[in-house]
């Protein structure tokens, strides 16, 4: 899936079955492609400027609204509880420079306890969003192209069963 683009990549395997009137009704051949978008203008009838573009395009679905919101507040009480630790001004006497570290107590261990939890569990939200939090939904009956990136040779093709081997290949 191309989250970024909203479409569903896809260069895989594919079936194509015969649905003829003929004797190659049913029969199927696997072959390698892509599954290109196509898209057409219902208004004009024209082609859209995306029509052919890789993927087919669909929708993005949220599947948790609330975890873009679950990260930022656990984001910000992990920085919070940071920031409410007791602190102490030190001078460097080469260099004159001032820095604030944070004092041993245990008000600041707790603090730091939590501020490490908070941040571990917005760490996890984030992986959860990058991971599953989005989902492209293509509408039914969608029409895209097949790409073959490979040759299409009906002599290859197989009757009814290119998934089950066939009575000359179990006699081998």
């Amino acid at each position: 899936m191309d989250r970024s683009r909203e479409r569903i990549a896809s260069d895989s395997q594919w079936l194509i079955v015969w649905r003829t009137p003929d004797h190659l009704n049913g029969a199927e051949l696997p072959i390698k492609g892509l599954a290109l978008d196509m898209e057409k203008d219902a208004r004009t009838g024209r082609w859209a400027i995306t029509d052919g573009s890789a993927g087919l395009r669909g929708e993005i679905i949220k599947s948790d609204n609330l975890a873009e919101i679950k990260l930022f507040a656990s984001t910000f009480i992990a920085a919070a509880a940071s920031g409410l630790q007791d602190t102490q001004e030190t001078t460097n006497a080469v260099t004159g420079e001032t820095r604030r570290s944070p004092l041993d107590s245990p008000k600041n261990a707790a603090l730091q306890a939590t501020s490490a939890v908070i941040n571990k569990y917005a760490d996890q939200i984030a992986d959860s969003i990058k991971r599953d939090g989005f989902y492209v939904r293509v509408p039914a009956g969608k029409q895209f192209y097949l790409y073959a990136t490979q040759t299409i040779d009906q002599n290859n093709a197989r009757l009814g069963g290119s998934r089950v081997r066939q009575p000359s290949e179990t006699a081998k």
